[in-house]
């Protein structure tokens, strides 16, 4: 007894070696996945009978258990929550002892695969007589085993799942001696204690899964390669994101490894990319110059870039194997697998144990027949006065035209179209400009490029009609070089085309230009060269602004204070096609003429929506406002109704060309007295437009009298620059209905030998004041004679005067054409 006393305290200190040993291990590794300490045995007993039972010996017997990882390299071979793969490992380390024990027995440690549980002893006798009976089974009354054990285990490759229970466990039987009274009198028996540590060891589905989308380029131009609906075209790079994903993937890295194999049957495989690190970003691109895409991929994702093989220049023409083979559904599978890096061997996945997942897409390869209505073209009016002028060739060329979308009907293809959501490039200009003038014609040499592009919107400034069927904003973008633009689905939508002629124009002296311009596709959707619309455009001849300004002055010279205002609205002019209502506005005649010719309600909005705005009002906090003066009103008179019955009929190019009257409203403020003025002109947007408001008392004129010396006396009165036009003139009070003029000022008859007080009065209110004493004449001088020459002499100079200025003009209207 006292020999399995001491190996019952060996047992108990080699136990608490052990745990010291498994704490420093523990220490050392950072790490422990589990650990269990179990204690069986009692100092006393109670037996649940009409007897007394009690343990004559403190029979105590413990078990201890640690888990640690198991590592390859840098790695753990096992889960972050404790779950393992098939073929992962784990280190063990166990601990055994007993206390006052009578015997023990220990079994080897239960692993997965290993040879598993021991069955307990049993003991057979009865408690008949005293000492009657020994345990059997056990290792020795004084055996208890080694007091710890450590090891490795691989789990085996072939198991798994949540179904299956797997385990690591220490176990320890241990007996004690019992003493019964039994009829009063004392029994001696046996009874057995077992003391158990387990880890279950959770062996995990890995549930690997296979995802593939598609992720479009962009082309060098910047333009999407894919159509919307899902479809490509012949030369589109197919981009294929595949992504696998399994339990702890990025965890497992190093130990668990995702590999995939791919079929695309005819489509070629131009790039393949994978990540092997947790995470990364890769650039999928270098196909037909296609821009690259980065996108960013979890370990074992990545892209596959695939294309057709059809030769540039090869016909779409179904019978032709050239490109017909690839317009169809092509199927692109993926299959994904998981391996134990470490083993080497395929982990089983899924319900039906498979090694695999596949997944498949099926991209459609469509042909590229766009289809268009006609187009109409214009120049936007709204564009900047450029430095030649704001002739109508010194604008932007537009083309509006609706987009029907790409034919289809194709093997495999759905429907023969036009289907909408496909898209259309138009990156070729096939054109020639020529230039009219009065001996023939001549080629224009001037290039035209893409500038802008853009579609009708709802929030455009002006809609000269209701109508907004079918439109998509920004359906239509252009390339960003720029070289080319893209109709990204059916719409509406206007190309803005850069032809700067007018220098070309007016040094050449011509009267009218004409482009015939024809849009291609180049190099795309299996063509070398594919026409999408062509049209003939000959610009109007017409100026379709002119600088403008009014200024507040006074008698001394521009005004440093005060305040200015102009409204400008077009008059309303009876002509042959009847009276209007209210002002004849160049936008509402060009939106009936753009809506006849091309038979298109949107289209016409597009035309209206590029021209400036038709209202104009400009308001200064200064004695000065410059401004630029739009063509927004029309007239027309009983020429323009011998070709046609209505305005609309007269075609846009005669309606820009007719002549413009406008009512001008000017307002001036200084020094807190204010006026108005309105006057009514017809504008021929060749020169500059100046309105001079002088609401002064005290100007200045300049005067002469002519022949004093003649019997009858007349005053010349001129005020001084700035002044302004006269409107009325009074002499010594009372009104003169002479004429003035701009280079002669008023003359007015003089009072002979008297005081001529001489009043002008300009369009403002404003007034110009002089006294003039003209001398009495003796009544023998002769001056019949003299009166007449001075006479002749003066209408001489006002003739050639008048002739020089004339001159003047017509050279400057010609320069501006």
């Amino acid at each position: 007894m006292r020999a399995a006393r001491a190996l019952a305290l060996a047992a108990a200190a080699a136990i608490a070696a052990a745990h010291a040993g498994d704490a420093c291990a523990q220490g050392a590794a950072g790490d422990t996945l589990h650990s269990q300490q179990h204690t069986a045995g009692s100092d006393r007993v109670y037996i649940h009978t009409k007897h007394y039972t009690y343990i004559r010996e403190a029979c105590k017997v413990h078990t201890s258990l640690d888990i640690m990882p198991v590592m390859h390299g840098p790695h753990r071979r096992n889960n972050p929550d404790r779950t393992f793969y098939p073929g992962d490992a784990l280190a063990y380390r166990t601990g055994m002892g007993v206390e006052g024990c009578s015997a023990v027995k220990s079994c080897p440690v239960e692993v997965p695969g290993g040879e598993g549980e021991c069955s307990a002893p049993r003991v057979k006798c009865s408690y008949s007589r005293r000492g009657g009976c020994r345990p059997s089974g056990f290792e020795g009354l004084a055996g208890g085993g080694p007091g710890s054990e450590s090891g490795e285990v691989a789990l085996p490759t072939d198991i798994y799942g949540p179904d299956e229970s797997y385990r690591v466990a220490k176990r320890a039987y241990a007996m004690a001696e019992v003493t019964v009274i039994l009829h009063g009198k004392l029994h001696t028996g046996y009874h057995t204690f077992a003391s158990e540590s387990a880890f279950p060891v959770r062996v995990l589905d890995p549930g690997l899964s296979i995802t593939l989308s598609h992720m479009p380029l962009a082309d060098a131009e910047g333009h999407t390669a894919a159509n919307l609906d899902g479809t490509y075209y012949v030369w589109d790079p197919i981009n294929v994101v595949h992504e696998v994903d399994y339990a702890w993937k990025t965890e497992r890295i190093g130990t668990i490894s995702a590999t995939h194999s791919k079929a695309h049957g005819i489509l070629d495989l131009v790039q393949e990319l994978e990540c092997r690190e947790a995470s990364c970003t890769l650039v999928a691109g270098g196909i037909r110059s296609y821009d690259p895409l980065p996108v960013a991929h979890g370990y074992a994702g990545g892209s596959s870039l695939y294309n057709s093989s059809c030769a540039v220049g090869a016909t779409l023409d179904p019978a032709s194997a050239a490109c017909s083979e690839y317009h169809a559904r092509h199927t692109v599978s993926y299959t994904a697998s998981v391996r134990n890096a470490v083993t080497g061997t395929p982990i089983r996945t899924g319900e039906a144990r498979a090694h695999s997942v596949a997944e498949e897409t099926r991209p459609l390869i469509v042909r590229y027949d766009p289809q268009f209505g006609e187009p109409y073209a214009y120049v936007s009016l709204a564009d900047a006065a450029r430095e030649e002028g704001d002739w109508a060739w010194s604008k932007r060329h537009v083309m509006a035209v609706r987009y029907l979308g790409s034919a289809g009907g194709g093997q495999d293809d759905a429907g023969a179209g036009p289907h909408g959501m496909r898209r259309a490039l138009l990156n070729v200009l096939d054109y020639e400009g020529t230039a009219r003038y009065l001996t023939g014609e001549i080629g224009i040499g001037v290039a035209l490029a893409w500038n802008a592009t853009g579609g009708p919107s709802g929030r455009d400034a002006e809609r000269c009609t209701p109508h907004d069927a079918g439109l998509v904003e920004g359906a239509l973008r252009l390339g960003r070089k720029p070289a080319s633009a893209m109709f990204t689905q059916a719409s509406y939508g206007r190309a803005y085309l850069e032809y700067p002629i007018s220098g070309f124009m007016v040094a050449n002296g011509a009267d009218t230009a004409t482009l015939r311009n024809t849009v291609l596709t180049g190099g795309f959707g299996g063509h070398e060269l594919r026409e999408l619309v062509s049209y003939n455009y000959t610009y109007p001849r017409a100026r379709f602004a002119v600088p403008a300004s009014v200024a507040l002055v006074g008698s001394g010279g521009p005004a440093e204070e005060g305040s200015v205002s102009a409204e400008i609205v077009p008059t309303a002019v009876a002509g042959a096609f009847g009276a209007t209502e209210g002002p004849s506005y160049l936008h509402d005649r060009i939106c009936e003429s753009a809506t006849l010719e091309s038979g298109d309600a949107e289209i016409a909005n597009m035309v209206v929506s590029d021209m400036y705005p038709r209202e104009m009002r400009v308001d200064s906090t200064t004695p000065r406002a410059d401004y630029v003066l739009n063509r927004t009103g029309v007239s027309f008179t009983d020429v323009y109704a011998l070709a046609a019955g209505s305005v609309a009929e007269l075609g846009s190019n005669a309606i820009y060309e007719a002549p413009s009257s406008y009512v001008f409203s000017y307002g001036a403020t200084r020094a807190g007295e204010s006026r108005t003025r309105s006057l009514t002109a017809a504008v021929l947007f060749t020169s500059p437009i100046v309105e001079i408001a002088n609401m002064d008392a005290g100007n200045a004129i300049d005067y002469a009298v002519s022949c004093p010396q003649c019997a009858h006396t007349t005053l010349q009165a001129r005020p001084r620059a700035a002044f302004g036009d006269v409107v009325s003139v009074e002499v010594n009070g009372k009104r003169s209905g002479v004429s003035c003029s701009e280079a002669h000022g008023c003359t007015v008859s003089a009072v002979k030998g008297a005081d001529n007080e001489v009043t002008l009065t300009n369009a403002w209110g404003g007034t110009a004041r002089a006294t003039v004493f003209v001398g009495a004449v003796d009544a023998d001088e002769g001056l019949g004679f003299d009166v007449g020459a001075a006479m002749l002499a003066a209408v001489i100079a006002v003739a050639a005067l008048a002739a020089w200025r004339l001159a003047g003009r017509l050279a400057d209207m010609v320069a501006a054409r």
